[in-house]
């Protein structure tokens, strides 16, 4: 440390003046300069792989730079040209001008762009403030590929963090060139574009339909990096940039091939730079600040006043789905949805009159037409998503232009708005004024919350929009005061319609949310705030219950207050209050308490006095404690701290009778990341203490996903004052007396609902006795009608001595959202949906018989954007990259039915219906680059779904036949139509990939062709497949991305005079007498004799008559239930003679346990028969066997399976049987098949194939297991065989114990091709132990006739020791050919091998070693004397060195530690030694460590040692004189220091603190030695082609006894002298006393010698310092360096021989005491890097001549020593080297020349 404070002052001794940070600060560019660059930009999209084809864009500009002050850059492009990929042209690099070039260059020349920068590296920039988006955003891309960091951030660092185009990116710097004056020439920049960290789009016109509307992620699904390559002038700016980026969507790709979009920048310099002759301080005021990161672009505002292309959308859509729907309506209604967004909100009003009634305009000529537009412009209105779109849907609901349903259906899509602005909200408001309908209300507040959500500066200001203020005062003021703005209003109807008023703006409150509070902070009246308003609701006696619901509801969404809390904690305090409100109360209060609340609900719950209540908190708090649902782990923690001050009580759980709560929830990680899905399912079931129904029943489903809580749906039902209706309709005097109702409540619930009557009513006055009584006398008895009277008579009795408030029946229901209440209903809106109809209203019987068979006729056409969202990332040429993903679908339904029973009472009734449905999906996904205004290029995939299909027909019952009439289709039915298709994109035009045209599979198959279809049912119904087989191509993507693809499922008529299917039932029950008495046969027993047997007959019969054909075709079902045969006949007697028998037989014989069935299927077809049957039989055995010395009969079963399909001579067995033997048992699987491999699947059930014998296989599974077990002894063994065709693979499994060891073994053997293999495993457990030792051995072997692997455990365990070993062998036999004949080569070495077969080969034997021990031994030995205690424990592992079998490398540790206390009579005092033997190099490493602590202090003790470096520290304190002493010293081959701290309370001076400290260092040159004893070792690594030469030289090489320096043979360059350089000693002193401080250091250096003392007291520090011996000693010792290296390099070469040759091998540049002089100084405060960058650094910037004069003769000494080293070396030498230099040697690196030279340039 102190070394580094020194090399700090020198370094300021030298550095001179110091300049200004403005002025010094280094720029790529120079002040007053003006550089011109050309600028050339290019994107290219395509699919690599698939197709040559690609699209894109090119700019050229000349871009000029000028610099009039420092680190401020203006960037202009006077001229521009704008290039599109020519589309005639098949090379992707040939471009024509764009049709817009000439507008694009006007605007990229009409303004500068200013560019601040800092060290190389852009950190703001000014533009015009009309400067379009698009245009900044292109000079954006010029300015982040013109900046680049300074040399010194590039070269000490390697990663660069940046700020350009994309963001903030982080680089990685290779640098390719650099010169010798240390300055970069060529450097590369590479980044992964996927990290880079920039703002998202926060808003994108889409529909609020969509699923899915942020498709973010697909950035992590793409490969997208950037390498830009810098080539700078030799004054620093740049003179030429290569930026080569790639966009490659994963996604499908395979081998870099996929949906790829490539941009190149290439910025090369023109002109020589020119001065420039602009004054300085340019005037900026019309520029607005922004930063260099892209810019996205504001939605245009709509401003189309053109109607007839949206008309010409609108009905092209209409015209084409006037019947059905088509596989162009999706894109066309995406289409015209894109087209209504585009116009301004005058045009899109004249807009709706024209296809609302287009009849009357002439552009419809029907009604049809007319409804399709009408559905087509309501579907696309609200999901268009601009502001004139709502204002148009708000004029038209104001106006009843649209009503009905399809006003709600407009409003409800409203409310799916993600993002609604203002505009929206005003609108909805308008509706909402004037309409005051519920889903205008309901969406008004679910649009006010999705604003707030949206922009939370809401929560900072504390101000509302003015649309969202005046909703909150229109609900405000619907509520009133309390909820009961008319309570005297004596009109019913009002009265009901002013409370439906006040529900609904309660509900809309409730979706509001915290907006609401942040209103009543500006209102200053009380009586005009809302939550105090909603509060005094909940207490206001008169109004209803369901609104003193709601009003308790609508405080669901605002943030939990203290206040908020405290009013709600009151509500479930109060138990005079109804039920279902404290615990609407409740809930709402545990969405967000504090501590303090939690406590007071546990403190409630054990207190509640109301069951229900008491019942429904503690269900819910378990269901909390148990959940596993994300958000409510803060929850759950809080309440177990709660719980576990104060247990929760006792609580019973009948969900029966008793309130409830239930919840179920899953939590999921999702595989492959840490994030993780969480689903959840409550449930809330509240009852009544009045009632026995539930009052309320609610269902929730909520999931969690990315750490967000989504709340899918919510839906509720309530329910009061039901219980006389139901005693009124199944009570003992009501309509449904019947008792069996009541059994069945019974079986459902447990109870009679009349006991649960009773049991309320007794809870209310339990001291009735009349009731009670009156049940308790009574007897039970069978009569229902006695039971009814007595309960009814005792429910008058009830009623009569209990008085009661009835309460009004009322059911109510709602639905929740996404969290938002957006319907809600009751009885009194199916009331008003009935009408009042008196009794002469009603039609008649016939009337209402005539309008059933005239019948009903609907059409219906439905159109949706189901998903729309798209995500932009910028390129390097300022252009985004658009992915989108849009998915629309149009479904068309005709429904049409009748029904004719006037004839029914002549069993005459017909019914006849239709339905055609016909849908069609699309899916487009877009990937390019775009230039808006300007042209667009990139790559499109489009999917269609489609179906049409039509069905009718009737069905007739004449008496007892029912007649099924089906019309068949006069015309193609496209049951699945499927295709995916690829087009580039080319501005408004696009271009349809072929895709890969090579292995292309186009397929179709018809049904015809197999089955005849066509003669059968007149249909052919046909499958075509057709796509791009690209799984061959390495370089192709994956399907669909390797080209079009088709998929159809097509019905064709085929028989035109065909026209109705016809199919007739009848069943008919025949009985016929018996001949013979013999017992009949039941399924699963005997039958009692019966004289008449029952055949049941189903005879079904269908006709289809055509052009030649009739089609009769009958079928006859028989059932025999005496015999137990089931027979089936099916014929076709036109067509080939087709039939068909089924049947199913019993042929068990029970008297001898055996039961079998028989079920077969049998069918003709012309020459082909048809065979399928399936045999079941079981026959069960008496065994006997020996249990406890007696005989025991065991039953036992064996089964037994056959089945057979055979056609004609093709066919398939299975066989399978089980025999059980009492412990022994066998089972075998035995299947018979057909296999042709040679003829495709389809073509063998083809008439002209003939089956071939010899292609029918077996395939065999036989297991067996055997109980071979002794008295002493269990021996199990296990066989499984599998025979498949020509293999065959045999599992045999022994296992054996007895009372201490255990053998299990596994043999398998299998044949392939006849050759047979086998392999063997053994496990044994043997059990060696004594009464006094543990001895267990464990033994695993496995062997194949070539190799056998061994492996050997053994655990020894005795009182004071344990010992535990593991040896591993492997042994192979490696079968390798004789030398005799591998000499011989090709043919003739065959010939040999065909000859002599087994004994052309030799066998070689090869085995290894390796075993590991542990042992822990107790070596203390007691005494009567004080002893210690010593626990020793060794670890060894033992491995065989591979070329030498004998050697046997170790690896050592051995420990000691030792208590002896007792013996230094100290409290504590331990000691450990540790000994480390290391294999390989031969070196010990020793760690000793020691602790005493006795009555005079405390001493610890610390050293470690090895590797000839030795650490030592020590601790002693003294309590008498508290003295503390800390010393540490280390020793080693390059450092050595000494540290000696010391504290002692002197008398004379107090407390003083003394620090020595001495560091040293001595570095040397690192020679690697390596002693090798072997000398024939060494002969036989050196190759023969080396030996040999030498040999016919006849020269000899001597033995080597010694050391040898590895790795490389080098001459010796005495570098030692540079390593002084690093060399320093360094002393310092520290004493501290009370009252003076003295501070030395004495520091030496080959550079410098410095001497300082310092001593500060009371009255100022005094220092002193020297530094002396700089200069000189630094020029002197650089040239001693230089002429020493000279010299010894010489002398060397001059007295070079082969027989005593020193190596040696420097770390190239000294790298390595950088590293570690970098890694000793990381966190320093000084902050210094290493030595050659703080000292040596100043030193190049002198300006003293002497050293002026030595710079450039050094730096031409630096660049001649190679060349003069090279020169002076004997060209002998080198190529004797060359030539006999082992090849191993070769391959390691040796240093070059170069590296071994000092560089100039550092100093």
């Amino acid at each position: 440390m102190k070394l580094f404070v020194v090399l700090l002052a020198v370094t300021a001794a030298f550095a001179g003046p110091v300049r200004k940070p403005e002025d010094d600060e280094p720029s790529r560019f120079q002040e007053g300069q003006r550089y011109y660059y050309q600028y050339e930009a290019e994107t290219l999209s395509g699919i690599v792989g698939a197709s040559e084809r690609r699209t894109g864009m090119r700019i050229i500009c000349d871009v000029e730079v000028e610099v009039p002050e420092r680190g401020q850059l203006y960037v202009s492009t006077p001229k521009c040209e704008l290039l599109e990929q020519d589309p005639e042209s098949w090379s992707p690099d040939w471009f024509r001008r764009a049709p817009t070039s000439g507008e694009f260059s006007r605007e990229m020349a009409k303004y500068s762009l200013k560019v601040e920068v800092s060290r190389g590296k852009i950190t703001g920039i000014k533009a015009h403030k009309d400067e379009p988006v698009t245009i900044l955003n292109i000079k954006r891309g010029m300015a982040s590929a013109l900046q680049l960091p300074i040399d010194d951030e590039l070269l000490s660092q390697q990663y660069q963090s940046t700020n350009d185009v994309y963001g903030n990116c982080t680089a990685e710097n290779k640098i390719l060139e650099i010169r010798s004056n240390n300055q970069i020439r060529k450097v590369q920049l590479n980044k992964d574009l996927t990290n880079c960290s920039r703002p998202n789009k926060t808003h994108s016109r889409e529909s609020p339909l969509s699923l899915v509307r942020n498709i973010s992620l697909v950035q992590q699904a793409m490969n997208s990096t950037q390498n830009c390559t810098y080539t700078m002038s030799s004054q620093g700016y740049v003179k030429e940039v290569v930026c080569r980026e790639s966009h490659l969507l994963l996604a499908l790709s395979y081998n870099s091939s996929g949906v790829q979009a490539n941009v190149t920048q290439i910025l090369t310099r023109v002109n020589k730079p020119e001065k420039l002759n602009i004054a300085k301080g340019r005037d900026d005021s019309d520029r607005r600040i922004t930063n260099v990161t892209y810019e996205f672009e504001a939605e245009p505002v709509p401003a189309n006043k053109t109607l007839n292309t949206t008309l010409q959308v609108l009905f092209e859509l209409v015209n084409k789905t006037v019947n059905e729907t088509t596989m162009e309506a999706p894109r066309l209604f995406t289409k015209l949805v894109a087209s209504l967004r585009s116009l301004d909100n005058e045009t899109l009003h004249n807009l709706l009159p024209l296809a609302w009634n287009c009849s009357q305009t002439g552009n419809c000529s029907n009604k049809r037409e007319e409804e399709l537009s009408r559905a087509y412009i309501t579907d696309a209105l609200p999901q268009c998503g601009t502001w004139p779109c709502m204002s148009v849907i708000t004029t038209a609901l104001i106006n009843s232009t649209i009503n009905g349903s399809r006003a709600d259906v407009l409003l409800y899509a409203l409310a799916f708005e993600p993002r609604p602005s203002l505009e929206v909200i005003n609108e909805t408001l308008r509706v909402a004024s004037a309409l005051r309908s519920r889903p205008a209300m309901l969406t008004l507040g679910t649009l006010i919350n999705s604003y707030y959500n949206n922009n939370k500066t809401i929560d900072e200001s504390r101000e509302l929009p003015e649309p969202v203020r005046r909703s909150i005062e229109l609900l405000r003021d619907i509520i009133g005061e309390d909820c009961a703005p008319f309570r005297n209003e004596i009109d019913v109807e009002k009265q009901i319609e002013v409370n439906r008023q006040v529900l609904l703006a309660l509900k809309s409150l409730g979706n509001i949310g915290k907006p609401i509070q942040i209103f009543d902070e500006s209102v200053w009246r009380r009586s005009a705030k809302i939550v105090p308003t909603l509060l005094r609701c909940a207490e206001n006696p008169i109004i209803p219950r369901n609104i003193s619901l709601a009003a308790i509801q609508a405080v669901r969404r605002m943030e939990s207050t203290e206040e908020l809390r405290s009013e709600l904690m009151s509500v479930l305090r109060d138990g005079g209050r109804d039920v279902e409100m404290r615990l609407v109360a409740y809930l709402i209060l545990m969405k967000n308490p504090s501590m303090i609340n939690l406590r007071d609900i546990v403190f409630q719950l054990k207190n509640e006095q109301v069951l229900q209540v008491r019942s429904f908190m503690a269900s819910h708090i378990t269901s909390i404690l148990n959940s596993e649902e994300p958000t409510l782990k803060g929850l759950k923690e809080q309440l177990k701290r709660v719980v576990a001050e104060e247990p929760l009580p006792e609580v019973e759980q009948d969900i029966k009778r008793l309130s409830r709560h239930v919840e179920l929830s899953k939590e999921f990680t999702i595989p492959f990341t840490n994030q993780t899905v969480a689903g959840q399912l409550q449930s809330n079931l509240i009852y009544s203490p009045d009632g026995i129904l539930p009052r309320s029943l609610v269902f929730n489903m909520t999931l969690n996903a990315l750490g967000k809580s989504l709340n899918v749906f919510e839906t509720g039902i309530d329910m009061q004052g039901l219980e006389p209706m139901l005693e009124g309709l199944f009570g003992p005097q009501g309509y449904f007396p019947d008792l069996n109702l009541i059994s069945l409540f019974k079986n459902l619930t447990g109870n009679n609902p009349y006991d649960l009557l009773q049991k309320k009513e007794n809870e209310i006055k339990k001291d009735y006795k009349k009731f009670d009584d009156k049940v308790k006398k009574s007897k039970v008895v069978e009569d229902s009608r006695f039971l009814a009277n007595q309960i009814h008579e005792a429910l008058e009795d009830l009623h009569d001595d209990v008085s009661h408030k009835q309460l009004p029946p009322a059911i109510s229901g709602y639905l929740k959202l996404l969290g938002n209440e957006l319907a809600f209903g009751d009885l009194e809106d199916l009331r008003r949906l009935i009408p009042n109809i008196t009794v002469n209203d009603l039609p008649s019987l016939s009337t209402i018989m005539k309008k059933m068979a005239e019948g009903i006729d609907y059409n219906i056409t439905r159109s949706f954007i189901f998903l729309e969202a798209n995500h932009v990332i910028p390129t390097g040429m300022g252009l985004p990259l658009n992915i989108s993903v849009n998915g629309s679908t149009v479904v068309a339904l005709r429904v049409a039915a009748k029904f004719d029973m006037r004839k029914y009472l002549q069993q005459d009734v017909v019914a006849a219906g239709l339905i055609a449905p016909s849908a069609a999906v699309e899916f487009v996904g877009r990937f390019g680059v775009n230039l808006p205004l300007y042209g667009e290029s990139g790559v499109q995939l489009n999917t269609t779904l489609y179906h049409s299909s039509e069905l009718s027909g009737n069905v007739t019952l004449k008496g007892t036949e029912l007649r099924f009439n089906i019309n068949k289709t006069m015309k193609p039915v496209n049951l699945i139509n499927i295709s995916s298709e690829q087009y580039l994109v080319r501005g408004e035009q696009v271009e349809r990939l072929p895709g890969i045209k090579e292995n292309r599979t186009e397929w179709t198959n018809c049904t015809s062709s197999l089955l005849n279809t066509t003669a059968l049912v007149g249909l052919d119904v046909c499958t075509s497949l057709a796509y791009s087989n690209a799984s061959y191509d390495l370089f192709a993507p994956r399907f669909p991305l390797s080209g079009p693809m088709s998929f159809n499922v097509t019905v064709l008529p085929t028989d035109l005079n065909l026209t109705t299917y016809t199919l007739l039932m009848k069943y008919e029950k025949v009985k016929r007498p018996v001949k013979e008495e013999k017992p009949a046969r039941k399924f699963f027993g005997l039958r009692r004799q019966k004289s008449v047997e029952i055949i049941d007959l189903l005879v079904v019969n269908f006709t289809a008559p055509g052009q030649n054909l009739t089609r009769n075709i009958s079928s006859q079902l028989s059932l025999n239930r005496n015999r137990t045969e089931v027979v089936w006949n099916f014929t076709i007697p036109e067509l080939k003679n087709i039939s068909m028998a089924a049947g199913v037989q019993n042929f068990s014989v029970p008297e001898k346990n055996l039961t079998q069935f028989l079920a077969s299927f049998n069918a003709t077809y012309g020459s082909k028969n048809f065979s399928n049957w399936l045999r079941v039989r079981n026959e069960t055995l008496n065994l006997t066997r020996m249990e406890n010395g007696r005989q025991v009969i065991i039953p036992v079963n064996n089964y037994s399976y056959a089945w057979n399909i055979s056609l004609n001579d093709l066919y398939f067995s299975v066989e399978s049987d089980l025999v059980n033997k009492t412990g022994n048992w066998s089972s075998s699987f035995n299947v018979t098949y057909y296999w042709d491999d040679q003829t495709p699947i389809l073509d063998q059930f083809r008439p002209e194939y003939s089956i071939k014998p010899e292609n029918y296989s077996k395939f065999l599974v036989l297991f067996e297991h055997v109980n071979k077990t002794l008295l002493n002894e269990t021996l199990l063994q296990s066989t499984l065989n599998f025979t498949f065709g020509r293999q065959n693979i045999s599992l045999v499994l022994l296992r054996s114990n007895n009372t201490q060891n255990s053998t299990k073994a596994l043999n398998v053997s299998w044949v392939n091709a006849g050759v047979l293999r086998t392999m063997n495993i053994t496990y044994e457990y043997k059990n060696k132990s004594t009464p006094l030792i543990e001895k267990i051995e464990r033994v695993w072997n496995m062997s194949l006739p070539e190799w056998h692997i061994a492996l050997l455990s053994q655990a020894i365990n005795t009182s004071m020791e344990y010992n535990s070993t593991l040896n591993f062998t492997i042994y192979s036999q490696n079968r390798t050919l004789k030398e005799e004949v591998e000499r011989y080569e090709g043919k003739l070495r065959q010939k040999y091998i065909d000859t002599y077969g087994e004994e052309a080969y030799r066998v070689i034997p090869s085995w290894y070693n390796a075993s590991m021990t542990f042992a822990v031994r107790n070596e203390t030995v007691p005494s009567s004397k004080p002893y210690p205690e010593v626990i020793t424990t060794s670890f060894n592992i033992s491995v065989m060195n591979p070329w030498n079998k004998t050697d046997i490398q170790n690896l050592t540790i051995v420990g000691k530690l030792v208590n002896d206390s007792r013996v230094n009579n100290a409290n504590i005092s331990y000691w450990t030694n540790i000994n480390i033997t290391l294999p390989l190099v031969n070196a010990n490493i020793s760690l000793n460590a020691s602790v005493l602590n006795n009555t005079e202090g405390l001493i610890l003790s610390y050293n470690a040692s090895g590797l000839r470096t030795n650490f030592t520290s020590k601790i002693n304190y003294t309590h008498s004189s508290y003295n503390v002493s800390m010393v540490f010293n280390l020793t080693s081959p390059l450092y050595n220091m000494s540290m000696n701290h010391t504290v002692y309370n002197s008398s004379e001076s107090g407390l003083v603190y003394i620090f020595n400290s001495t560091g040293s260092t001595n570095y040397t040159l690192p020679i690697q030695n390596f002693t090798l004893p072997l000398v024939d070792r060494i002969r036989e690594m050196i190759p023969e082609n080396v030996t040999k030469p030498l040999q016919r030289l006849n020269i000899t090489i001597p033995s080597i006894i010694g050391n040898i320096s590895l790795p490389a043979f080098n001459l010796t360059i005495p570098l030692n002298k540079t390593l002084q350089l690093l060399n320093h000693t360094v002393q310092s002193n520290i004493t501290i006393k009370p009252k003076n401080i003295t501070l030395s250091l004495n520091a030496s250096h080959p550079l410098f010698t410095l001497n300082a003392t310092q001593e500060i007291v009371k009255g100022g520090p005094l220092a002193n310092m020297t530094v002396y011996n700089v200069l000189n000693a630094t020029v002197g010792e650089y040239l001693r360096m230089v002429n020493s290296t000279l010299n010894r390099t010489l002398e060397v070469a001059r007295s070079m021989n082969l027989t005593n040759l020193n190596v040696t091998m420097v770390k190239e540049e000294l790298n390595i005491y950088k590293d570690r002089l970098e890694k000793y100084m990381y966190k320093s405060p000084l902050n210094i890097t290493f030595l050659n960058d703080k000292i040596l650094k100043p030193i190049r910037k002198m300006e003293l001549p002497e050293l002026k004069a030595l710079r450039e003769p050094l730096a031409e000494m630096a660049r001649e020593l190679p060349k003069m080293i090279d020169e002076l070396t004997p060209q002998e030498l080198k190529d004797l080297l060359k030539k006999y230099t082992p090849e191993y040697l070769k391959k390691l690196k040796i240093p070059d020349l170069k590296s071994l030279s000092l560089k100039t340039g550092n100093f």
